[in-house]
């Protein structure tokens, strides 16, 4: 591959921000097993967690969007690499090229309706039922850890047109 130094930064950049949120999503989900092991035991002693079904729910949330980027800067979303090896490489980059111009339109989709999803829950204070905790403050994460998969995709699309096999 043909780069110039600015694309490599900009290429690590993109990845370590994506790792990032990949690694925020995984402490999440240690929060998560916390709150849910630490209620197991709260339950037993007569002390369950108030709002943990909303905790966990609103953190599970943030943290598959979180990891989104990171699987497309790695390449380890699901591909199908039994049959693909049988196919010539011309028709493997086409398949990788169809794959991320979806997944750009997919994640432009989804961060334009979490943005809207986010204004309209501030705009009518929805709230949790137990904890009362603002729903809107959740979807702002989410819509800029979908904003770097947009920037994932968009870089994954520049190397293709723009950069050449040696």
């Amino acid at each position: 591959m043909v780069k110039n130094n600015y694309i490599i930064y900009i290429d690590n950049l993109i990845k370590k921000i994506a790792e990032f949120f990949a690694i925020t999503g995984g402490l999440s989900l240690i929060l998560i097993i916390a709150i849910t092991c630490l209620n197991v035991v709260g339950r037993k002693l007569s002390f369950p967690i108030p709002g943990d079904i909303e905790l966990i729910e609103l953190l599970i949330c943030t943290a598959i969007f979180f990891f989104l980027p990171y699987c497309q800067s790695t390449r380890s979303n699901i591909k199908i690499t039994i049959f693909s090896t049988l196919f010539p490489k011309k028709l493997n980059n086409f398949l990788d090229f169809t794959s991320t111009i979806s997944f750009l339109f997919f994640a432009s989709f989804l961060a334009w309706r979490m943005f809207w999803g986010g204004v309209d829950f501030y705009k009518y204070h929805d709230l949790t039922m137990v904890l009362n905790i603002p729903k809107f403050i959740f979807f702002f994460p989410i819509i800029l850890s979908l904003l770097v998969l947009i920037f994932v995709c968009l870089l994954e699309l520049f190397l293709i047109f723009f950069t050449s096999d040696d």
